[in-house]
C-alpha cells in the first residue's frame, strides 16, 4: 500500500427519473464504455495510480444469485494489467430495475450477496465504497424526489436511509469474508458518523477504517459514539495540530486554548495558515496590489513556512504541502508517519 494517495475517479452512477422511465447513466454518457481503455491510458499519463472506479450496477446485477461479468472482467483485468489500484465503488445512486429502488427492504441483503460475489471474483482488489454518498443518495431519492423512487417525505428518506446503511455495512461485512484485510474508504464526514456507530454496532471485531483531520474534532468524535468508535482509525491529516514539536504552532495553540478553551483548533489553525499565506502574497506582490498582480503573487509563494508547515501555491492555484498519517488510539492520536 502507498504510503499516501492521490486518486482521481470515472463516474459510475446510474440514478433513473422521470418515473423509473429513463436511466442516467453516466458512464454511457462520457463514452465510457467505447473508450475504456483510453480512459485508463490517461490516468497513466496522469501519473496516478489510485482510480475509484466500479462495475455498472444495473447491467452487472441481472437478478439474485445472477450476474453478467463480462464487462467488469475486461476492464478490471486491465486495471491489473496497468497496475492501477481501484477503489471499488459498488453502488452509486441507483439500483437495477428488477430491484426497485431504495425502498425495498430486500436491497441490503440482496447488495450483500452481489459484494461478497464481486470480491470473490477479484480477490486482489483492497480498497472499497459499497455505497456512494448514502446520506445524499436517501436524500435526493425520498425526500426532494429527484431520482430514484422519486419520493418526498419524511418516512421514504428514513426508509431510504435505513436501508442504504444497512446495505453498505452487510457489503462490508461480506467482503471482509472474502478479504479480511479489506479497506473501506467513506464518504462525506456528516454521514461518516451514522456509518461508524452502525459499523460499531454490527461488527465490534476488527475493521479498518481511514478518515481525515475534519475526523478528528471533538464533535465528529462525540456524534461516532465516543473514542472506542474511532479506535484504530488511519487518519489522512495536513497538519499534526497540538501533536507538532513546532513552536509556533505551539504557542498558537496555548493562546488560542486560553481564549476559547472548548473549542477544536482545526478550523483556527488552518485559518490562521490561510492568512499567513495571503499576507506572503502581499508581500510578493509589493506595490502592484491590483486584482491581476495579487493573483500572480499566489503563484510565487513556494515552500513558505506556516503554523502548519511549509506551503507551496501550483501552476493550478491548488496548495501543496505536508502530508501525515495519524492514528487514534486510547482516545488519542499518534504519529504514524509524518512529513511525507
Amino acid at each position: 500500500m502507498a504510503a499516501f494517495m492521490f486518486a482521481t475517479g470515472i463516474e459510475n452512477s446510474i440514478p433513473t427519473i422521470k418515473g423509473g422511465r429513463v436511466r442516467v447513466d453516466e458512464m454511457a454518457s462520457c463514452g465510457h464504455y467505447r473508450h475504456w481503455r483510453t480512459d485508463f491510458e490517461l490516468v497513466e499519463e496522469l501519473g496516478i495510480h489510485f482510480l475509484r472506479y466500479g462495475p455498472p450496477l444495473h447491467t452487472t446485477f441481472r437478478a439474485p444469485d445472477r450476474y453478467d461479468w463480462e464487462f467488469a472482467d475486461e476492464t478490471f483485468g486491465n486495471l491489473f494489467e496497468r497496475e492501477l489500484i481501484p477503489i471499488v465503488d459498488l453502488c452509486h445512486f441507483g439500483v437495477p430495475d428488477w430491484m426497485g429502488n431504495f425502498q425495498n427492504p430486500d436491497f441490503p441483503r440482496l447488495f450483500a450477496s452481489y459484494a461478497r460475489s464481486f470480491a470473490a471474483r477479484f480477490p486482489w482488489v483492497q480498497l472499497y465504497t459499497p455505497v456512494n454518498e448514502m446520506f445524499i443518495c436517501a436524500l435526493f431519492s425520498a425526500k426532494y424526489g429527484w431520482w430514484n423512487e422519486e419520493l418526498q417525505s419524511d418516512e421514504a428518506f428514513v426508509t431510504a436511509l435505513k436501508n442504504i446503511v444497512k446495505a453498505n455495512v452487510l457489503a462490508m461485512s461480506a467482503i471482509l469474508e472474502v478479504r479480511p484485510d479489506a479497506i473501506f474508504i467513506q464518504g462525506h464526514s456528516n454521514e461518516a458518523t451514522k456509518i461508524i456507530r452502525t459499523i460499531r454496532q454490527m461488527m465490534p471485531g476488527n475493521v479498518t477504517l481511514l478518515g481525515f483531520d475534519q475526523m478528528t474534532t471533538a464533535k465528529f468524535i462525540e456524534e461516532s459514539g465516543g473514542p472506542k468508535n474511532l479506535e484504530g482509525m488511519l487518519i489522512r491529516s495536513g497538519f499534526l495540530g497540538e501533536l507538532s514539536a513546532d513552536p509556533r504552532l505551539k504557542q498558537f495553540a496555548i493562546a488560542y486554548r486560553a481564549k476559547y478553551p472548548n473549542a477544536d483548533l482545526l478550523l483556527p489553525m488552518v485559518q490562521y495558515a490561510g492568512m499567513e499565506v495571503l499576507f506572503e502574497a502581499l508581500r510578493l506582490a509589493g506595490d502592484n496590489l491590483s486584482r491581476e498582480g495579487i493573483r500572480d503573487a499566489f503563484y510565487k509563494v513556494k515552500n513558505f513556512p506556516t503554523i502548519l508547515g511549509p506551503v507551496t501555491v501550483q501552476p493550478d492555484g491548488e496548495t501543496m504541502s505536508i502530508v501525515n498519517i495519524l492514528k487514534m488510539e486510547g482516545g488519542k492520536q499518534v504519529i504514524v508517519k509524518e512529513n511525507y
